[in-house]
């Protein structure tokens, strides 16, 4: 593999982020939904000052409150997928890279840090960017 430059070592790493752009696409599809639906509780909280308040009526307020619990259960569905998603990215970046870190570690020398070092960088990164 030889010596690497800085523009050879972040090409790599460019690489396999655009490899996993797919899963970062979909993830962030998730994410938006996911975040939208975080505005159910707010909004039954003022349909429920707004109409079952002023109205008394159970049978709003009864689907009114099955209404939330169907967001409720798909945020939690939605949130699933995406951390499956982010796990395949993440195992992705993982194959893409781990090899070439490993290598490029035992080639160089440590200049007074270990010489895992990179290894627990990379699997700081990966963790950070395939996070939730």
């Amino acid at each position: 593999m030889g010596s690497l430059s800085f523009d050879n070592k972040s090409k790599i790493v460019r690489e396999a982020l655009r490899a996993c752009r797919r899963y970062f696409l979909f993830a962030a599809a998730f994410s938006l939904a996911i975040n939208l639906l975080y505005l159910a509780s707010p909004l039954y909280m003022l349909q429920i000052y707004d109409r079952v308040v002023t109205s008394g009526s159970e049978t709003t307020l009864v689907m009114l409150t099955l209404v939330l619990l169907a967001a409720f259960l798909a945020l939690a569905g939605l949130d699933l997928v995406r951390a499956a998603i982010l796990t395949r990215a993440s195992a992705r970046l993982d194959r893409l890279l781990s090899a070439k870190i490993l290598a490029a570690s035992v080639e160089t020398p440590s200049l007074g840090a270990s010489q895992s070092q990179p290894i627990r960088d990379f699997d700081t990164f990966r963790q950070v960017i395939t996070g939730t």
